[in-house]
């Protein structure tokens, strides 16, 4: 009985996860280039002409088809507990199923996330009133080409959802968007997983390529640590956030380890060339905006966690041009002048002296000028 109410919650889903409808000709997928994203708008999704319903579905489509068909009977194995009511699996599971084996179209063919395995179950995670639904398995990333021949990346995501629950860790994987970067005539693909829990939201950001027969990191990335990503500019290809690769500071009073912040952020401009920039006038654009004049005073206390701003500061000294062995001095003259409460107060995040001069010896990506 509820085998067969869970197929009916499953076919009522399928319509979305059968979302990865092709054109039949040409057999090449218009392109969705970087939707998905909130600064950019949606690329609508193709609907078949009356030319492609004539001449029956791509040989895309069709692989398509039958991959989200195998995610389904794999969620409908994993889900069919007669502990686990319909109604909740409604609520808190069914926008999760739904990305699930759902082809994203591009130029060259169609990226997807394919079930390998589940289990799932109802378990109290947070000691309330009320269990929660739980599911965990594993995903692999996958491109079926035009001609509907597939390939898949070797190494499987880890998922872990436990929906419903403030506390308890979780982590998904979704597609983001696609883009072809290097112009070849073939997507590359903006994977992005997703990390919560208790005061531990982070996501995880990598860009994969599909090469004669392999599926693998987009090489331009290999040395980027990507913290998020943006179209900054507007031209339609996702660009490179990372606050890991050059100042990255944690603030003071966030349980666990604190949230890793960019003091300030630097953009990876994404040029035409297929290569991302930390440099070029788009990425200067970017470090302009936090850093807008070299700043006066470094270390000013007075406010809670007053030493991110201090950090930052001594960062834009550095955009601006400042030599290093000058700040390092400016930064221990301000040190010894402040009071004692800056230092050790409540409101201080309590950072040595050497977070500061450390800061200072960090080289910058590129010195800002003065605009005409």
């Amino acid at each position: 009985m509820y085998r067969s109410c869970v197929k009916r919650f499953l076919w009522a889903v399928l319509p979305t996860l059968l979302g990865c409808q092709t054109r039949s000709a040409p057999p090449v997928v218009p392109p969705a280039s970087s939707s998905l994203v909130s600064d950019v708008e949606q690329t609508p999704a193709s609907v078949p002409d009356a030319s492609t319903a004539e001449s029956g579905p791509s040989k895309l489509t069709t692989v398509c088809s039958h991959l989200a068909l195998e995610s389904a009977d794999l969620l409908e194995d994993a889900l069919a507990n007669d502990e686990i009511d319909r109604d909740r699996l409604n609520r808190d599971v069914t926008g999760f199923l739904e990305t699930l084996a759902k082809c994203h179209p591009g130029e060259g063919g169609a990226w997807a996330l394919v079930p390998l395995d589940w289990i799932a179950g109802y378990a109290d995670f947070d000691n309330g009133d009320d269990e929660e639904v739980w599911v965990e398995g594993a995903v692999r990333l996958v491109h079926i080409d035009a001609q509907g021949q597939r390939m898949e990346q070797r190494e499987a995501f880890e998922v872990h959802v436990r929906t419903g629950v403030e506390f308890g860790n979780t982590k998904d994987v979704s597609i983001l968007a696609t883009h072809d970067y290097d112009g070849d005539g073939v997507d590359e693909v903006v994977v992005v997983e997703n990390r919560g829990g208790y005061d531990q939201d982070h996501n995880t950001y990598a860009i994969y390529s599909r090469q004669a027969d392999d599926v693998y990191f987009y090489p331009p990335t290999d040395a980027i640590t990507i913290n998020t990503m943006t179209d900054y500019d507007r031209d339609g290809a996702l660009d490179l956030v990372s606050i890991s690769d050059y100042w990255a500071a944690r603030t003071c009073f966030d349980m666990a380890d604190g949230q890793r912040i960019g003091v300030p952020e630097v953009l990876f401009h994404a040029g035409s060339d297929g290569a991302f920039s930390n440099a070029d006038d788009t990425a200067q654009r970017f470090l302009r905006a936090q850093c807008p004049a070299p700043p006066g005073e470094l270390l000013r206390g007075g406010k809670r966690e007053w030493e991110l701003a201090a950090l930052q500061r001594i960062a834009c000294a550095r955009l601006w041009g400042s030599d290093p062995t000058e700040l390092d001095r400016r930064i221990r003259q301000e040190w010894r002048d402040l009071p004692l409460s800056d230092k050790q107060g409540d409101d201080a995040c309590k950072m040595p002296l050497s977070t500061f001069t450390d800061f200072a010896a960090i080289e910058p990506p590129v010195v800002l000028r003065p605009t005409p």
